[in-house]
């Protein structure tokens, strides 16, 4: 049930129950290797913790923030911006106390509420599995007029993600789903880089060649911008790799992929 607005401004200045934050040395090592983040100085946190920190530390789970405007998970609600400031580095290791209130509030639309202006894709979704969920949420999540912004990896990034993009991808993603290109860039790093160590060490039981082979293995690494404005409320159409007006008398295709397949 949606909180009337006056209920959401009565918000304003309620404080947290606050707490503490450890920033360990263990998970601040995780974090820094599964990011690729580069290396801080020995001692010194990476910013990134004054987020966590602030998750982690503010007294509440994200359950219980939601709740305080009517929300569940359910509802699909989503974090926006994050603006961070700091006035002197943390340190790995060290504890601090954290504290907070409800500063301002507005009224965004969600999932279920209604859909957005923007919704990004900076190096998400080559980390998930179920790519035609992933792509049919960012078209849902979009509002007619609204833009789709992916900046994602197709070369090298060897033991990056899941998947490397090909732009025939977004061609038939845009082609099923008629969306328009307002921009399309193709970036490649001008120095390459050698085989990461872990692939070597899985190939080698099947092929031990590779041990002396893999100093000449390099790939440089490359990424796909693109942006695509959805310009319809239809339904979100996967992409499929076929020549465009293929004929077809299947019912089923003529109804799942309209954009794409003509009737015999």
């Amino acid at each position: 049930m949606p909180v009337a607005l006056q209920d959401l401004e009565a918000l304003v200045g309620k404080p947290f129950p606050g707490g503490s934050y450890t920033i360990e040395p263990y998970r601040h090592w995780l974090f820094a290797d599964a990011s690729g983040a580069p290396p801080t100085r020995e001692g010194v946190a990476h910013p990134m913790e004054v987020y966590y920190g602030a998750l982690a530390g503010m007294g509440l789970s994200v359950d219980e923030l939601f709740a305080l405007v009517g929300a569940s998970a359910d509802d699909g609600p989503m974090f926006g911006e994050a603006t961070m400031e700091l006035e002197q580095q943390l340190e790995v290791g060290a504890t601090y106390r954290v504290g907070g209130s409800i500063v301002d509030v507005t009224r965004k639309e969600g999932r279920k509420a209604g859909v957005f202006d923007i919704v990004t894709n900076y190096g998400t979704t080559e980390h998930v599995a179920n790519q035609l969920n992933a792509f049919k949420v960012m078209h849902d999540l979009a509002r007619p007029g609204g833009l789709m912004i992916h900046h994602l990896p197709a070369q090298g990034h060897l033991d990056h993600g899941l998947i490397n993009y090909n732009p025939k991808f977004f061609w038939m993603l845009a082609r099923s789903n008629e969306y328009r290109w307002i921009y399309f860039d193709y970036v490649q790093a001008a120095v390459s880089r050698p085989a990461p160590r872990n692939l070597i060490e899985s190939v080698e039981p099947f092929r031990p060649s590779i041990l002396e082979e893999a100093p000449g293995y390099r790939t440089a690494e490359a990424a796909l911008i693109v942006v695509l404005q959805k310009d319809s409320p239809a339904p979100f159409v996967p992409p499929v790799d076929i020549p465009s007006g293929t004929r077809t008398s299947s019912e089923r295709l003529l109804l799942n992929y309209p954009s794409v397949f003509k009737r015999v």
